[in-house]
């Protein structure tokens, strides 16, 4: 990589956790819309933080790190700093942030690629080898977009690259459902007990993963991914099903649809 500097915007958990996959091997220009504890870099040596979004601009490749709701407001914000840069999203859908993308592609000027690295600060903790990392070009030149994808598989992440569309269709009824099974099991109210199975044990592993997380990324997740709603009914169908299968003496079920938000 050619690449000396690149920018991170967005300092949370998941902000924090990419910049160390990427410190080793670039200078870090960080934004972060709120004020960054000392704590939070003290393992980025050579990072500069920033509080001038202009400065932000001033590397090619920029990463956003920021919430899937906040997504176009930073976009949209930013854009008048748009330097011919790189745009690189980390966002858990790709089709919102492609719609944003083609959207402000009228006015500025920029290239951009889609990701989602599909890690957090837990999965992470030890080591980035074979953790995945879905990737689709925008509209970089095939050079830059190459480049990126051998940078990633250097690091040992496991590359995957397809397109938006099908990304958020795998997505849903797999990162989408299992943060829905998890909010679900948290409701529940699920706790561990002296007899647990490895069955039991698992799940308790799962809601505890998944609730680390906010749930505003929660709520993003669903609502953001258009395919979640398909999720949904058919968990729903499966729920209801089941219900009767156990309970066949019941005219009536409560539906899964009453635990969404």
């Amino acid at each position: 990589m050619k690449l000396k500097s690149v920018s991170i915007v967005g300092f949370g958990r998941f902000g924090q956790t990419f910049a160390k996959l990427l410190n080793a091997d670039f200078k870090l220009t960080i934004f972060n819309r709120s004020k960054i504890k000392k704590s939070s870099i003290k393992l980025l040596k050579t990072a500069k933080i920033t509080e001038k979004i202009s400065e932000v601009y001033l590397n090619n490749a920029v990463f956003y790190c920021v919430p899937i709701s906040e997504f176009e407001k930073v976009i949209e914000l930013h854009s008048k700093y748009f330097r011919n840069n790189l745009l690189i999203d980390t966002l858990s859908v790709k089709e919102y942030p492609e719609k944003i993308f083609k959207k402000v592609r009228l006015r500025r000027s920029f290239t951009a690629i889609l990701t989602h690295p599909m890690f957090g600060p837990d999965s992470a903790k030890e080591s980035f080898d074979n953790l995945p990392m879905i990737v689709s070009n925008f509209n970089a030149s095939n050079e830059t977009y190459r480049k990126w994808i051998n940078y990633f598989k250097n690091k040992k992440l496991k590359v995957i690259e397809m397109t938006a569309r099908n990304h958020d269709k795998l997505a849903a009824h797999s990162q989408g459902l299992t943060h829905f099974i998890g909010r679900l099991l948290q409701i529940y109210k699920f706790k561990p007990s002296s007899i647990d199975s490895v069955g039991a044990k698992k799940m308790l592993e799962l809601m505890d993963q998944v609730c680390n997380d906010s749930w505003k990324l929660y709520g993003d997740l669903q609502k953001y991914n258009p395919y979640s709603k398909d999720m949904a009914k058919r968990l729903d169908v499966a729920f209801e099903k089941l219900h009767k299968k156990t309970f066949k003496d019941l005219k009536q079920v409560k539906s899964v649809k009453h635990f969404m938000l």
